[in-house]
């Protein structure tokens, strides 16, 4: 295995053919595009991005390059998530209209990367637990739990937690 002192080593090593992005979110949209223009594939840690134009632009330069972009969630294969898509998929659950999550504990999180808004690129009215942990609430609902489109969402922070409903 390689090892890279900067980046910039990475995205022109021409013999890399994937790349995975783990690094602040704050960094996240920046180098998914020089992987992706350098023509690496590219798995990148959620948040892909922190605004919808970054996302645009992320796509339509995976797709322009030919190269495969994926957003790696783990959440979605834990235990419990696996369990209860599995209840809904066979009807255990019934007609599942609305989901309610929570994502936490009573350890302050990760103190840079979610709460240091310059690591983490979120906005202080949404938080950095939104951007960090949110999308495991939204996934839920959108990833097996609900069989419906959800047609809202909401959700709170804490410096400890994430809770949000989908229905």
């Amino acid at each position: 295995m390689r090892s890279y002192a900067s980046a910039s080593e990475l995205v022109t090593d021409d013999d890399v053919e994937v790349a995975f992005v783990a690094a602040p979110p704050a960094l996240h949209a920046s180098l998914t595009l020089d992987l992706l223009r350098a023509g690496k594939h590219v798995v990148c840690e959620k948040p892909l991005c922190l605004t919808v134009a970054e996302a645009d632009q992320i796509i339509r330069t995976a797709a322009a390059n030919d190269r495969v972009l994926s957003v790696y969630q783990n959440r979605r294969w834990d235990p419990d998530f696996v369990a209860v898509r599995r209840a809904v998929e066979t009807g255990l659950l019934g007609d599942v209209f609305n989901v309610e999550t929570f994502v936490g504990g009573f350890e302050h999180p990760c103190r840079t990367w979610h709460s240091d808004t310059a690591v983490s690129g979120a906005r202080a009215t949404t938080g950095a637990r939104t951007t960090s942990t949110g999308c495991y609430c939204s996934s839920a609902g959108r990833r097996g739990w609900c069989r419906r489109t959800p047609t809202s969402a909401s959700g709170t922070t804490s410096p400890t937690s994430t809770s949000s409903a989908c229905a």
